[in-house]
């Protein structure tokens, strides 16, 4: 599963690590609180991030809610028009400003932001 892949290389998350009940909790309660948005794949890493700093699940989760409640966040997890394409294109400009050269290296491979940042 994708839970799974959550920083796997930590082992925190896998089926007999110490948070992947709480993970799964947590997300599992954000799709039922936002059944238009659900679980969109990667979502797991921001939810994890939560578990590993929050006391406990509820905790993990009223802060994703709040968190994606934001405009700005939730269009990460939405369709990849509109509101997200202007922030990867603020992106892209940024990331030229303060580091041309890995703009330009990542350009030369046709690495899209998109590719990395969504």
């Amino acid at each position: 599963t994708d839970l799974e892949r959550t920083w796997a290389h930590l082992g925190l998350f896998h089926a007999d690590g110490p948070y992947a009940e709480q993970l799964q909790d947590v997300l599992e309660a954000y799709c039922f609180f936002r059944p238009d948005v659900g679980y969109v794949q990667g979502m797991s890493f921001q939810a994890a991030l939560l578990v590993l700093h929050c006391q406990d699940a509820f905790t993990a989760f009223t802060c994703l809610a709040n968190l994606l409640s934001r405009p700005f966040f939730l269009s990460f997890y939405r369709d990849k028009t509109g509101p997200l394409q202007l922030r990867m294109q603020i992106y892209e400009r940024v990331l030229a400003h303060n580091l041309p050269e890995l703009h330009k290296l990542l350009r030369q491979l046709d690495v899209a932001a998109g590719m990395y940042v969504t």
